[in-house]
């Protein structure tokens, strides 16, 4: 059986003609290169069109600027066989742009096409993008010093006669860093809401965290401030205008037979207290008045302290004005 199979391969062998017998490698290296020619010639002849939805579009831009508008994800038709088309992931398509940033110059119109890509896949190209083209906003990077407004909302309500009488955050300015034409607007920046309850009754400390705006490329250091809350019985002023003036005087009167108020016979007060009790008192429980019960001597007298009493627990007068008045006092004064 072996003698057999070698005299087969001898007798095939000097039937084989010569010009094959020569540079055997050589011949079987140009029959794998026409094979090769052959399979790309068909799959180009014999084409199929494969659209990849929602494929990403990669902008990068060089450090200290930022890409304002984002792109939206874009269609990509493929030109490649149908064998291929089976075989292409959708995350091999991808589209990046390196953007090269041009002096005072801050959109830039692209064309898709030029910029999109596959990996690793052969006999495979881009037939088209949708949409063609792209316009991509940049903004150069900037940092400011901004002032910190603690934002204080009384929802629910302190205890009643409690109020917040100031907040001090520190450190009072932070540094905010972002796109000029964004900072260019802005004078200052929130915290997060302090906490107040209807059980909040002291001062307290504190720690917010500085709230940026969503989607602005805002970054700030540091982001989180200490802010002071001064609590404290909450006290308020009022004022009660042109109340007359009345004259305090003494039960007997030797010389005195006549008194009267010969500058203005009204004045005005301001009272404070809490805020509960002032806004409960009327005119009626503010009585301004001048003691002129040790004047014993007819004539003018200048200058008679006006003060003021109320009926009303927990009110303080702040102001009389005027706080004086002049009288005269006699026998022809209408009493």
């Amino acid at each position: 059986m072996r003698i057999l199979n070698r005299n087969f391969w001898e007798k095939l062998y000097k039937k084989t003609p010569v010009f094959i017998k020569k540079d055997p490698a050589r011949k079987l290296l140009a029959l794998a290169l026409a094979l090769l020619i052959f399979a790309y010639y068909h799959n180009n002849k014999t084409h199929h069109l494969e659209k990849v939805e929602n494929v990403p579009v990669e902008v990068t831009v060089p450090e200290g600027y930022y890409v304002l508008n984002n792109p939206a994800p874009v269609t990509v038709t493929l030109k490649c066989s149908s064998l291929a088309a089976k075989d292409i992931p959708e995350k091999h398509v991808r589209i990046h742009i390196p953007l090269k940033i041009q002096q005072d110059q801050d959109k830039y119109e692209i064309r898709l096409k030029d910029h999109t890509s596959i990996d690793a896949f052969f006999g495979v190209s881009v037939a088209e993008v949708i949409p063609r083209t792209i316009t991509v906003s940049v903004d150069k990077r900037i940092s400011r010093s901004m002032k910190v407004e603690v934002d204080l909302k009384l929802l629910p309500q302190l205890p009643e006669g409690y109020t917040v009488l100031k907040t001090v955050a520190q450190p009072e300015e932070v540094l905010v860093s972002g796109p000029s034409s964004l900072l260019k607007g802005m004078e200052k920046i929130s915290t997060n809401v302090i906490p107040l309850d209807s059980t909040v009754t002291r001062s307290f400390i504190y720690p917010a965290r500085i709230v940026l705006p969503e989607n602005t490329f805002l970054s700030v250091s540091p982001e989180q401030v200490l802010v002071s809350v001064t609590v404290d019985r909450s006290h308020t002023k009022r004022l009660f205008m042109k109340l007359p003036v009345k004259l305090l005087m003494a039960s007997s009167v030797n010389t005195t037979t006549g008194v009267e108020i010969i500058s203005s016979k009204v004045v005005d007060v301001t009272v404070s207290g809490l805020k509960s009790t002032v806004e409960s008192i009327s005119e009626r429980d503010i009585i301004p008045y001048a003691d002129v019960s040790r004047i014993s001597k007819n004539g003018l007298h200048n200058n008679i302290p006006v003060k003021c009493w109320s009926q009303k627990e927990g009110i303080t007068i702040q102001s009389v004005i005027p706080d004086s008045i002049n009288v005269r006092i006699g026998p022809h004064v209408s009493r």
